[in-house]
């Protein structure tokens, strides 16, 4: 404690912590209201010169920084004997020989090269092998960041902060975006397996405009970033018809969009209103 008028705040928290009222904490609990912190002038009452010298010496040994904090990636991310370089870029060729069977495309070619090269300039090669994998953290999530019980049952809140991940110089996780992730996987796999096909996020057509008709519906149920109330409720209103529509979808159904009044001044635009 901090003072000693907080003694019945520890106790509350010393049950809450035991799982069981305070008067079931028994000797749990402090014995008296003596277990706080004190000015020097007090301990100076109790303990000799020579004692509080020590605790100067014990400061001044305690030089933690936060710049000592760095993100460990998992371990198993990558085969033993292998740099994580080497390895993603053996996965990558190997996606790509099974995505071009005729051969990789010059334009898509280069590009693979210049994003490697981008990423092994950065060192974010352990990144792209964690959501290749969908493995977070070396240890368990929790032991990473606070993890608290959500409003609906059977979710949870992880409480990222990125001006504090900025200040750690830890790599922000997107654990919602990788749970979608593993669910068009998992859905790939009951596809294939139910009708004998093999396939894959890249044989998904793109702009398809029997999705975009469902969409400006306002159908999106489980849709990953629209399925929201506010956007279900203004996909009919901006009836977006291409992926650069979404993108301002998204973006634009935000609070401070909102309160600023930009989604009108967007629609008069988009819709020629404003001439």
């Amino acid at each position: 404690m901090h003072t000693a008028n907080r003694r019945p705040l520890l106790d509350v928290l010393t049950a809450i912590r035991l799982g069981v009222r305070v008067d079931q904490a028994g000797e749990a609990l402090a014995k008296n209201r003596e277990n706080h912190l004190r000015t020097r002038a007090d301990l100076a009452r109790f303990y000799t010169p020579d004692l509080l010298a020590q605790t100067l010496k014990l400061a001044a040994a305690c030089r933690f920084s936060l710049d000592e904090l760095r993100y460990e990636y998992p371990d198993e991310l990558v085969p033993a004997s292998v740099t994580p370089a080497a390895y993603l870029r053996r996965l990558t060729e190997e996606s790509a020989a099974a995505r071009w069977p005729d051969g990789c495309p010059p334009r898509v070619h280069d590009q693979i090269e210049h994003e490697l090269a981008l990423i092994a300039e950065l060192a974010y090669e352990p990144y792209f092998l964690a959501v290749h994998d969908f493995v977070v953290a070396r240890g368990e999530l929790s032991r990473l960041v606070p993890v608290e019980n959500a409003v609906m049952a059977g979710r949870t809140v992880i409480q990222w902060d990125k001006d504090d991940l900025d200040t750690l110089e830890l790599l922000k996780v997107d654990c919602l975006a990788f749970g979608m992730l593993f669910a068009i996987h998992r859905a790939l796999d009951l596809i294939n397996a139910f009708r004998g096909t093999h396939l894959s996020v890249a044989a998904i057509p793109a702009e398809d405009p029997r999705v975009y008709a469902m969409i400006q519906y306002g159908e999106t149920t489980g849709v990953f970033q629209i399925e929201s109330r506010a956007q279900m409720s203004m996909l009919p209103r901006l009836k977006p018809a291409c992926f650069c529509d979404l993108v301002i979808e998204v973006e634009i159904v935000r609070p401070g969009p909102i309160q600023g009044d930009m989604v009108h001044s967007y629609l008069r635009a988009d819709r020629g209103w404003s001439r």
